[in-house]
This record gives structure tokens, C-alpha cells and sequence, in this order.
């Protein structure tokens, strides 16, 4: 594992007062329940992320809404940390709840009170159930640098 957290978005797309997960076909959680969302690359917005996993895992144009809630997920095994990961929990809204399903998993629209009922990753639910209903004000910037020097900042 390398040194640094990884970036995640994990997206809440609702539609019609429904949200869209997603079993998981691939290691880790294989067989579990989650929202959609991957990694950020590094020359994107957490917005334009949300999107774009939306987008390949579904097939739907979404519409971002908010960043709920910001994670640092840390797995541990003993004394053995496997994974760390900085987690974005998005919002997103789906204009029609006709989905395309990829090689990510199988999806379904489910009840937001419905969760408990699905096998879901733990932590995936719990951020769901607790952060669905509210909202974190964030900023997105660039910083910009030229040498080692800050040459420019701006807010995107």
C-alpha cells in the first residue's frame, strides 16, 4: 500500500426519493452492497468525479448536488493497515431512473429506510443513514505553482 490516502468519491444518486446502489462484482466487498463512486484522478473535481463514476457505473447524466459529508476511512487488520482513504460522500440527482448496468456490479433503486435490508458494506450504510439528510460547506480551489512558488489561486 502506498503512503498516502486515496481519494474516493462515493455518490448518493437519488431519483424519485429513491437511491441507486450497486453490488460490488470485484475484491474488496465482492457480493456487498454500496453507492457508486471510485477514485478521484488528479485532474478533476470532486463534483466533475462524482459525475464521471456515476456516469460509468450507470450509465445515467447526473446532476451533483452537494458533498455530504468528508471521510478518513482507515482498514486495519491487527496492527497491519491495508487501505486508507480520504471519502467524498456526494450527492447526485438522476434525471430518470432507466439505468445501464456495467461490468461494476448489478444496481438497484432502493428506499433510503430500506438500507438495514440490504447487505451493504457496514461503513457505506452507516455514512448513508447518517449524513443523507445533511450537508458540509466546502470550498473547491486550485493552487497554482510555477518552481516551487505559488504563481496563482483560484476557486473552481
Amino acid at each position: 500500500m502506498g503512503r498516502h490516502p486515496i481519494p474516493i468519491v462515493l455518490v448518493m444518486v437519488t431519483h424519485g426519493g429513491d437511491v441507486l446502489l450497486i453490488r460490488r462484482n470485484k475484491e474488496p466487498y465482492k457480493g456487498y452492497w454500496t453507492f457508486v463512486g471510485g477514485k478521484l484522478e488528479n485532474d478533476e473535481t470532486i463534483t466533475e468525479a462524482s459525475v464521471r463514476e456515476a456516469k460509468e457505473e450507470t450509465g445515467l447524466d447526473v446532476e451533483f448536488r452537494e458533498i455530504k459529508a468528508v471521510f478518513h476511512e482507515r482498514l486495519k487488520e491487527g496492527e497491519n493497515l491495508n487501505f486508507s482513504g480520504i471519502i467524498f460522500l456526494t450527492h447526485a440527482e438522476a434525471p430518470t431512473d432507466k439505468f445501464t448496468e456495467s461490468d461494476e456490479g448489478e444496481l438497484r433503486w432502493v428506499k433510503m429506510d430500506s438500507l438495514d435490508e440490504m447487505r451493504m458494506i457496514p461503513q457505506d450504510r452507516w455514512m448513508g443513514k447518517n449524513f443523507f439528510d445533511k450537508s458540509v460547506n466546502t470550498i473547491h480551489f486550485v493552487v497554482e505553482e510555477k518552481n516551487g512558488e505559488v504563481n496563482g489561486f483560484r476557486e473552481v
